[in-house]
């Protein structure tokens, strides 16, 4: 699929094809190596001889949560050790798909069998805990079968482009037709009797992922790409802003989760609120004079036409400690209880 992209966008670049190029994600691939499997496990309620089947993404038609239910339901007939489960929110138009499938799977009997689980803090954790891994959204070069491979996990796949440039049959993966749960049954079925194939198929993804998506892999094919684009262009005129074309940047969004209505806060939660001070000194050890980041609206007008900013007086005081410029994101999809968007 890159490849793809790449040769349609070298088409639009009359005498400079060679500018389209593909850069893989990076993989933390010592985030996997990190991973506490039997733990995790636990936490799941898996047994040590249980196998433990995943599918990554949004709660939506479109990512196949049926045909994976159905499926779940052949193989479950066969293997009761078999256990399913599904890591991701609800898609925003269809905030009540998560509770229809709950009782599709009641209705095949997997109530106690088939997990629905909301977005995940951790996904390398919650991935080393499964045996195999089901992909069958059709996006184009999905990550998480890389993750799975970071994870030395089999993966079942069906037969999109971006799929298909991670996978080669029978080698790395599996491929299945899409919309076929009978054939993906028979995929489950086959790796759940042979755990040597499942370690053999997760060995070679593993093997492709760390040369492909590690961090050692992708990060001189950006330094190439940011080398080459500095010499072709002549150096401006004047100063940039902010000291540089790069500026680094701090994830801030603190929505509520449509499924709970839990407000998930990113600076809290990766604690940037009491650590500003050693992140922004990271940023500059990297080269970088400037950032991006969050103000948290829905902290500082809590109560409509109050404005309370000591949420922010750590990263105000850090910033100016560095003497570090700052581009403040004032809502990043934290909007307060009190304003009604729509």
């Amino acid at each position: 699929m890159h490849e793809t992209i790449r040769a349609i966008a070298s088409l639009h670049m009359p005498g400079r094809e060679h500018h389209a190029i593909t850069i893989p994600p990076i993989i933390d691939m010592a985030s996997f190596e990190r991973c506490d499997r039997e733990g995790m496990r636990a936490s799941l309620g898996l047994r040590q001889q249980d196998l433990a089947f995943g599918l990554v993404g949004r709660l939506d038609s479109e990512r196949r949560v049926a045909d994976l239910i159905e499926m779940a339901a052949l193989v479950a007939r066969r293997r009761p050790d078999a256990q399913f489960f599904v890591i991701g929110g609800p898609s925003a138009p269809t905030p009540d798909f998560t509770a229809r499938r709950r009782a599709s799977a009641a209705d095949y009997g997997l109530a106690d069998r088939l997990v629905l689980l909301s977005d995940h803090a951790d996904h390398s954790q919650l991935l080393c805990a499964f045996d195999t891994v089901v992909w069958l959204c059709g996006e184009p070069g999905p990550f998480t079968i890389a993750q799975a491979g970071a994870a030395a996990l089999s993966v079942i796949v069906s037969p999109d482009l971006g799929a298909l440039a991670q996978i080669e049959d029978g080698v790395s993966g599996v491929v299945v037709p899409r919309q076929t749960p009978d054939l993906l049954a028979a995929a489950m079925l086959r790796l759940a009797a042979d755990p040597a194939w499942r370690r053999s198929l997760g060995t070679t993804l593993y093997d492709d992922v760390r040369r492909d998506h590690s961090l050692e892999a992708v990060l001189p094919c950006w330094e190439a790409l940011l080398k080459e684009v500095a010499a072709e262009r002549p150096r401006p005129r004047q100063a940039w802003p902010f000291g540089g074309p790069i500026l680094g940047g701090f994830e801030c969004s603190s929505h509520r989760r449509a499924v709970d209505g839990e407000r998930r806060d990113m600076i809290a939660l990766t604690q940037h609120d009491l650590r500003a001070q050693e992140d922004y000194a990271l940023l500059q050890t990297l080269g970088l004079s400037a950032a991006r980041d969050g103000l948290r609206w829905h902290l500082i007008e809590a109560v409509p036409g109050r404005f309370d900013f000591s949420s922010v007086d750590r990263q105000f005081a850090a910033a100016k400690a560095r003497a570090f410029p700052v581009i403040w994101d004032l809502i990043h999809y934290g909007i307060p209880d009190h304003i009604d968007i729509w």
